[in-house]
């Protein structure tokens, strides 16, 4: 059975994508995601997804989307590795974690090599918010150095269009 091998990332579109990101499980005849990557940056192994997946189902198939401690963790890790922005869900994911769950985050982060810009992302994330929150450019930088993602650099230059000319 194929749903007991994949598991639906994305599951709520954002402003700017209109796709759905999937993994699978190796082996598979189909290719979609077999690891979660931004440009070639590995920032949450496979293992963590799916010792973090959790069982829906839909129309009487099931299938596996990321528990919460996982989805906040993606969405930190989308915004630093491909948009450059806290989404309001992420920050109030963060706020809502307990002290074992960032440990654990900390832990994934530091496995994947980007503990030290994990540590940054969470002092700047306020307590009290409205909207979405810009990474600063620096810290964007930052995690681009520690991960060694110079491929990041050409997508870049959206996030500095926007942020110069918006």
């Amino acid at each position: 059975m194929l749903y007991d091998r994949i598991m639906v990332i994305k599951s709520l579109p954002e402003k700017t994508h209109h796709d759905i990101d999937i993994l699978v499980k190796p082996g598979k005849p189909i290719h979609i995601h077999e690891e979660i990557n931004w440009s070639g940056v590995r920032a949450i192994s496979n293992e963590f997804m799916w010792r973090h997946a959790k069982t829906k189902e839909y129309r009487g198939e099931f299938f596996y989307i990321p528990d919460e401690l996982c989805d906040t963790f993606l969405d930190l890790a989308h915004g630093l590795f491909e948009t450059g922005k806290l989404s309001l869900k992420t920050v109030i994911g963060v706020n809502v974690l307990t002290g074992s769950e960032m440990i654990e985050l900390r832990e994934e982060a530091k496995k994947m090599g980007w503990v030290n810009t994990y540590d940054k992302i969470i002092e700047i994330i306020p307590h009290r918010f409205e909207d979405d929150i810009d990474i600063p450019i620096w810290l964007l930088a930052y995690g681009v150095w520690e991960t060694k993602s110079f491929k990041k650099l050409w997508g870049a230059r959206y996030i500095l269009w926007e942020r110069l000319f918006r």
